[in-house]
């Protein structure tokens, strides 16, 4: 009897050394939509027109870039929502995805805090999901219609325009040396394309049943979680996928820098389940955030920053 005691109690401490707290929250203007992470700096997107530069360090703002507003359906004045932004690494030049008066999407590239359209999607009737710098000259547009653009700046014209398939795009990543795209759609599928060509490369599927909702990819591993609760972990050489349950829909997911370590979004409190790769051991959760997932990312292999539905960005320390 006191032999079960035992374990029992020493399966709860064990718990409470793998549950962590926040070291420090951040707050901005509005909620969360998306955030860049670069040499100790924050580039935040909000849903109320701004994008916000903080010091990690210091905890304070830098710096705040504000979009006037646009009228609604009803023709009211609202504060349009700043979807996703990129920033180009080494370089003063940030892109943003925006809501726009007509329904659709624009796209601004804001250098030296000065705001310019490069993309206005009334004209061609775009739905853009996400824009990410393939180069300084161009930015690949991904299209809620599953299709992907590669569109040039200085030309003001589009280089490619592909198919990826016929569901609709749910988020994409890139490589660090931004010649792959990583993308996950409706189907569960994901897919290696080249930046270059915007051809298929790889189809990868069967883990994940129902929507996927996010991907990302390091060291020629990425990861992708889906509606059906499953976590999908692939690789593109040597090793054969899996995937593990979640207790809730998996609404963001993340690798850190070495591909040795993932996370994701592990119930509906907003807790974040760290784990091993290679052996699927649960090693950390991430329990504070009390609100859906919005986005996770490894600063290194011990620092993880989190946003949610509302206008804190949280920093985690794993022992």
């Amino acid at each position: 009897m006191k032999s079960v005691f035992a374990l029992i109690l020493l399966g709860s401490i064990l718990i409470l050394q793998n549950r962590v707290e926040p070291v420090y929250s951040v707050r901005v203007s509005g909620d969360v939509s998306d955030f860049i992470y670069e040499n100790g700096k924050l580039y935040v997107a909000t849903m109320q027109a701004s994008i916000e530069f903080i010091d990690l360090a210091s905890k304070k703002k830098l710096n705040r870039i504000v979009f006037n507003k646009i009228t609604d359906f009803q023709e009211n004045e609202i504060n349009p929502r700043v979807y996703s932004i990129d920033k180009l690494p080494g370089k003063n030049k940030i892109l943003a995805v925006l809501q726009a008066s007509n329904g659709y999407q624009d796209v601004y590239l804001i250098e030296n805090n000065q705001k310019t359209k490069i993309k206005g999607a009334f004209k061609d009737r775009l739905m853009i999901k996400r824009a990410k710098f393939i180069t300084g000259d161009t930015v690949l547009l991904g299209l809620f219609s599953d299709e992907i653009i590669l569109w040039s700046i200085s030309k003001k014209k589009q280089i490619y325009k592909k198919q990826i398939s016929s569901s609709s795009l749910s988020d994409y990543t890139l490589d660090k040396s931004r010649k792959l795209i990583i993308t996950c759609d409706e189907s569960g599928a994901s897919y290696l394309i080249s930046a270059e060509t915007g051809n298929t490369i790889v189809k990868f599927e069967g883990e994940i049943k129902d929507r996927a909702f996010s991907v990302d990819y390091q060291n020629l591993t990425f990861i992708s979680g889906g509606k059906d609760r499953n976590v999908a972990v692939y690789f593109l050489q040597g090793r054969k996928s899996y995937s593990i349950k979640s207790d809730f829909f998996v609404l963001s997911v993340a690798l850190s820098p070495s591909g040795k370590l993932g996370a994701y979004t592990g119930n509906e409190t907003g807790d974040v389940i760290v784990f091993n790769i290679k052996t699927k051991q649960k090693l950390y959760t991430l329990a504070g955030q009390n609100e859906n997932i919005s986005k996770i990312y490894f600063i290194d292999e011990k620092t993880i920053i989190t946003s949610s539905n509302n206008e804190f960005i949280k920093v985690w320390k794993l022992n």
